[in-house]
This record gives C-alpha cells, sequence and structure tokens, in this order.
C-alpha cells in the first residue's frame, strides 16, 4: 500500500480535470444559448 505511481495519479487527475472542463464548458455553452 505504500507503492505510489506517479503516472497514474497525475492520469486520474488529468481525468478529473478533463471531466470538470468539459463539464464546465457545455454549462457555460448552455448558459449562453
Amino acid at each position: 500500500q505504500g507503492t505510489h505511481n506517479p503516472a497514474l495519479q497525475w492520469g486520474m487527475t488529468g481525468a478529473f480535470v478533463a471531466t470538470d472542463l468539459l463539464f464546465l464548458a457545455a454549462a457555460l455553452s448552455a448558459t449562453v444559448m
């Protein structure tokens, strides 16, 4: 349990941020439209 995988951690963080940005962009476009 003490093994930290930077690549996996960064991958999960990147995926989370990408999803968040995608959701934000969708909400923004829905508001503008």
